[in-house]
């Protein structure tokens, strides 16, 4: 069924309170953890992931007992599960195993919704829980019962898919049922991820799985992609892409929660001190645009106050940092990068009306071998020939910005 059959009264139209919240599986309590033995797996469809396509296990199952209601408003609680993990690869093809892929999707993912909940702009405010957040084993009836007693309102899983050709190629997402709400979420995954990568729409289908039968909230499992495809395992194993994936995901639970589709803003932000220059001015960092692989090429980093008529330099890495240096603080961790010097312009000296730009482009992105999700910190450095300490190095504050897609 299409989207025409989503249930409204599912949707939130109030904002919630933007307050992130994140859980790892043992985040939850030990009694919502039970452990118990999986019954054999038998396959629905010989591409499906092996650990999705159980029937009922002979164990008991996790109480039918619905949980209580949860405060109208409140921000949706979205479990991010990424499917096998720890001795269980998942499917593997070309040198890859399915657990290494959706795990970096699904942190990205988490990533995003934070992101969204920090950013009150637009998009909407999400509470979340990852099945796991690294390479740990966690039996389906782990994952299931994390879920329902959290509880959480949507539940996603990420696979890749696999066949014996590597003809097979294309993107597929599954619900349990037709016209059901996991429907309609389904539905939305399918449209992005088709949107966001240009393979195969295999389109939307329902299976008698495990973590798609059992979890009381809609739930659906994402087939991203074949990895025994020459094609597909381009897509799968691409920061970029996967990045993209996370995206398409993002979108569609944002629309299904009844909040405005929104790309959230990448959180840049000053940090660290900067250091006092000759002439008592303190220098600070600015920036402008969207620091984007793909969209406008606009992001600059900008500094005033600097000492005027000397060269100046930009340092950037990819851990921040506060040590004493110079007299001042080195705000990034090593190893550092930096640009050609530049002169700050500005009176004659001595003077402090100095000025520093930099565009941080899309060519030096590229250059760099930049990937979106990739978080840098940049710190400007500029001679300072009048200064008491005699290090005639001035240094300001700090930028750290996030590459978006």
């Amino acid at each position: 069924m299409g989207r025409h059959n989503y249930n409204p009264t599912h949707k939130r139209s109030a904002r919630a309170a933007r307050r992130p919240a994140f859980w790892c599986l043992a985040s939850i309590s030990p009694a919502a953890l039970l452990v118990a033995a999986l019954a054999p797996a038998t396959r629905a469809q010989t591409q499906a992931p092996p650990c999705c396509t159980q029937g009922a296990p002979q164990t008991p199952q996790p109480p039918r007992t619905p949980p209580p209601p949860r405060s109208p408003g409140s921000a949706p609680r979205v479990c991010i599960d990424p499917g096998h993990g720890g001795a269980d690869p998942g499917a593997s093809g070309f040198g890859h195993n399915e657990k290494d892929i959706v795990l970096d999707v699904g942190l990205r993912l988490a990533q995003l919704l934070a992101a969204d909940t920090a950013d009150t702009a637009g998009g909407g405010a999400w509470e979340v829980l990852l099945t796991r957040a690294d390479d740990t084993y966690v039996s389906l009836y782990q994952r299931v019962a994390a879920a329902n007693a959290w509880p959480a309102d949507t539940f996603v899983s990420l696979h890749t898919n696999a066949f014996n050709s590597s003809a097979a190629t294309g993107i597929e997402t599954y619900s349990y049922q037709e016209g059901t709400n996991s429907a309609a979420l389904r539905d939305g995954i399918q449209a992005q991820m088709t949107a966001a990568w240009p393979l195969p729409d295999r389109g939307s289908k329902t299976a008698n799985w495990y973590v798609l039968r059992e979890t009381w909230m809609p739930a659906t499992l994402s087939e991203l992609g074949f990895i025994t495809s020459p094609v597909d395992v381009a897509y799968l194993t691409s920061p970029e892409e996967r990045q993209l994936a996370a995206r398409a995901h993002l979108f569609a639970l944002q629309a299904y929660h009844g909040f405005p589709v929104y790309l959230p803003d990448s959180g840049t932000r000053t940090y660290c001190t900067a250091k006092p220059n000759s002439l008592g001015c303190t220098p600070a960092m600015a920036f402008s645009g969207t620091p984007t692989l793909g969209g406008a090429d606009d992001f600059q980093l900008s500094a005033t106050a600097l000492m005027a008529r000397q060269n100046g330099m930009l340092f950037f890495g990819f851990a921040a940092a506060e040590t004493p240096f110079a007299g001042g603080t080195l705000c990034i961790a090593p190893p550092l990068s930096r640009t050609a010097p530049r002169s700050t312009g500005g009176s004659p000296p001595p003077a402090c009306d100095g000025t520093f730009t930099f565009e941080f482009s899309q060519a030096l992105m590229e250059a760099e071998g930049l990937a979106p999700g990739a978080t840098i910190f940049a710190q400007i450095w500029y001679r300072d020939p009048y200064h008491g300490d005699a290090t005639g190095v001035g240094m300001t504050d700090a930028v750290a910005f996030t590459l978006a897609p």
